[in-house]
């Protein structure tokens, strides 16, 4: 079957925006081996929505022909004003973010289990838009709280070191009192 059926079969499962679908295509690059797990009866990923496995058990790609004809008529109607046609297999399917993230919830949502102790931070901080790559921010996170003890043992020996030296002048300070009273 044309894998390009299996790309718009996999669009329209997911629908606009799919924040999963990275994930998803990391897990099965080859999309064919993605619909004959879920026509062998097993259940597609549980992380994605139910919408989304509904449609995946419910709709085959050959069913997504009609998604191809229109791609087609797109072709026709720039042939038909002047523009070089784009053939199916040169088009990359990308999947992007199209609604809007709750950032507080999902901030919140993390700090309750960070708190809660329930997640590992690897986990939590892979729940944050903004972080790239969790791995090297946990990393990060280790390397800077070593820094932050070092530095806190640095400061606490240098006081340490500031009252003995208090105390060592003190000291001579009474002993010289003591000659001058005698």
């Amino acid at each position: 079957m044309d894998s390009t059926l299996y790309w718009l079969w996999l669009a329209e499962a997911l629908g606009s925006g799919c924040r999963l679908a990275g994930r998803l295509l990391e897990e099965y690059p080859d999309l064919a081996e993605l619909y004959g797990r879920v026509k062998a009866g097993r259940n597609p990923p549980e992380y994605l929505s139910a919408r989304a496995r509904d449609f995946m058990q419910a709709v085959a790609p050959a069913q997504m022909a009609g998604l191809k004809k229109r791609w087609t008529l797109y072709n026709n109607w720039l042939a038909h004003n002047g523009i070089d046609p784009v053939s199916v297999d040169d088009v990359d399917m990308v999947f992007t973010v199209a609604l809007p993230i709750d950032e507080a919830q999902i901030v919140s949502m993390v700090c309750t289990l960070k708190n809660a102790g329930l997640v590992d931070d690897q986990t939590l901080l892979s729940l944050l838009w903004f972080v790239k790559d969790p791995a090297e921010a946990v990393e990060n996170m280790k390397q800077q709280k070593q820094e932050n003890q070092q530095q806190y043992m640095d400061s606490f020996a240098a006081k340490a070191e500031d009252k003995a030296d208090e105390k060592g002048q003190s000291a001579d300070q009474e002993q010289q009192d003591k000659e001058k009273d005698v």
